[in-house]
């Protein structure tokens, strides 16, 4: 009895996993457009993406403008960036269907730190059909923080030069060594 309860049971949780459901979801991402290691003076661009997860209709409403002042409509560090402009990638009059790069935040690296804190966020307002909302994104899943850093050249450790040294004297001692020989 127990095993026909049991398997009653898998088989209409499998059947209702293969019931598509509708939901208005929707996802937005910012991701830098290249590395964050900049130096002082360099552009660097925040793309926003959108992706309406169930194929929907969205309607971009605004890419707010972000602020010094006011986190409600996004914002970035002024110690570290000047702002220049909101970039459209898309056409806002045309609905988005399938998943866009939506729009570009540029900036202008001023001084850059390697604090771990976010560096930048936006607001997006957009529809669903007949619903409105609202989002505040600083950051995505592969990028836990936005932070900008300052540019470094790669410095050798110093094992790799103390091997390269030993590397060059034995070419040094052999070089002598065979010369040597030679002259004999």
């Amino acid at each position: 009895m127990l095993r026909h309860i049991i398997s009653v049971s898998l088989a209409m949780a499998a059947c209702a996993s293969l019931i598509p459901t509708k939901a208005n979801a929707i996802s937005f991402t910012l991701t830098p457009l290249g590395s964050l290691q900049r130096n002082p003076g360099d552009k660097i661009a925040f793309i926003i993406g959108l992706d309406p997860q169930n194929q929907g209709e969205v309607k971009i409403q605004k890419v707010y403008q972000p602020s010094v002042f006011n986190p409600g409509i996004g914002t970035y560090d002024s110690n570290e960036l000047f702002f220049d402009y909101v970039q459209p990638i898309i056409d806002f009059s045309n609905p988005v269907t399938s998943p866009k790069e939506i729009a570009a935040l540029v900036f202008e690296v001023i001084n850059p730190k390697k604090d771990g804190q976010p560096d930048v966020s936006a607001r997006v307002d957009y529809w669903i059909g007949n619903v409105f909302g609202s989002i505040l994104i600083a950051d995505n899943s592969s990028n836990s923080s936005l932070d900008v850093q300052p540019f470094t050249e790669p410095v050798p450790e110093p094992l790799t030069m103390l091997g390269a040294a030993t590397a060059l004297g034995y070419g040094v001692i052999l070089k002598r060594k065979s010369s040597k020989n030679t002259e004999s």
